[in-house]
């Protein structure tokens, strides 16, 4: 943990959040594990998204100020900045989970990265958990200002795609949870090797949003279009 260059004053609370239910289950006689952290930090995750798109676009729209929020909060993004300052090298995860390749599923990272904010939360306070995590929010929302948002993204993934391989993308309906009005969507789209999840409240919420998160990947903007 050195490298975040952070001063804990509970370092057992920190090294908690690195506690995956697998581990617990298979080396530890008192179960603990990092699932209450991330439950807390996903909170916390939300409050500072949404602090920071609300004074970021004064005048935007509630829908569209949910529709950024979904975009930055995603496993996908979550994932990729929990590899980033590289947590899920401190990760401590079962034998059975890391032999099917847990330690690098999005899901484990973005829990993952949200348990460590929890943690980071209760042990420094709100305003400093603000300050080290917005600076990773303002580089991910750059990166999504740069995709057209002018057009639908799912027709903007098709065209490149299309152009650039003679195909189109695919998408698979991957999960369908929760109560029949509160139905969460989550679909997998895929282009030749590349893959990228997004969830919403109906199967096109999810495709859109599984769309975008694959043109960032793929660092599609209007510049490379041109």
């Amino acid at each position: 943990m050195k490298n975040l260059g952070i001063s804990y004053k509970d370092i057992e609370l920190i090294n908690l959040a690195f506690i995956h239910p697998s581990y617990s289950n298979e080396f530890l006689t008192t179960k603990v594990h990092n699932e209450r952290l991330e439950f807390l930090g996903d909170a916390v995750l939300s409050l500072i998204t949404v602090e920071f798109l609300y004074k970021t676009y004064p005048k935007m729209h509630e829908g569209n100020l949910s529709k950024r929020k979904s975009l930055l909060v995603s496993e996908s993004i979550l994932a990729s900045i929990c590899k980033e300052i590289k947590l899920n090298k401190l990760l401590l995860i079962g034998k059975g989970e890391e032999a099917t390749g847990g330690r690098e599923r999005e899901s484990t990272l973005a829990n993952l990265l949200e348990a460590f904010l929890g943690a980071l939360y209760l042990d420094q306070g709100l305003d400093f958990a603000k300050i080290w995590f917005l600076p990773y929010l303002e580089k991910k929302l750059k990166k999504f200002s740069e995709i057209q948002e002018s057009k639908d993204v799912k027709t903007l993934l098709q065209e490149f795609s299309q152009k650039k391989y003679k195909i189109v993308p695919s998408y698979k309906l991957v999960q369908e949870s929760g109560k029949e009005h509160e139905k969460i969507f989550r679909v997998e789209v895929s282009l030749l090797n590349w893959k990228a999840e997004g969830k919403g409240k109906n199967k096109k919420e999810a495709e859109k949003e599984a769309a975008r998160i694959l043109l960032q990947k793929l660092k599609i903007t209007k510049k490379t279009r041109k």
